[in-house]
């Protein structure tokens, strides 16, 4: 699949974003890039030294440039605040996905039946019926 023109135009997006939405848009470039064809991996690597020209915030140009060498050289463009690769901070281990979560609700407990709440038995029918009958008269 042909990805260079959506890449050319999220590397653009790079330069104006907010900065909390550059690694979340880092992810989606270097998984579009995964989907892509694998042979325009520099040219896509270009579009975000060409952003990272044209990026007045130098710390965000630094950031362009070490994604534009982590994708030239196959690696995970985005990263968390912490510097961990965000794929796999989105991610569980084997002892994680085993032992399920606690429930943040309490268990449903059976309810009883209440008498009040059953149907009327066919002779209360008749009787509210006659009333009914009566009322009307």
């Amino acid at each position: 699949m042909d990805t260079r023109e959506t890449l050319a135009s999220l590397a653009k997006a790079l330069t104006a974003l907010p900065p909390d939405n550059v690694e979340s848009t880092l992810l989606t470039f270097g998984t579009l890039m995964h989907f892509g064809e694998q042979e325009h991996r520099t040219e896509a690597a270009g579009f975000l030294r060409e952003a990272a020209e044209r990026c007045a915030d130098p710390e965000r140009q630094e950031r362009l440039l070490r994604a534009a060498a982590a994708l030239a050289a196959g690696e995970p463009l985005a990263l968390t605040p912490e510097g961990q690769q965000a794929a796999a901070a989105q991610t569980i281990g084997i002892d994680e996905w085993a032992e399920p979560p606690e429930p943040g609700y309490p268990p449903e407990e059976p309810q009883e039946e209440d008498e009040d709440d059953d149907l009327a038995e066919p002779d209360e029918l008749a009787e509210l019926e006659d009333e009914f009958e009566e009322d009307e008269r």
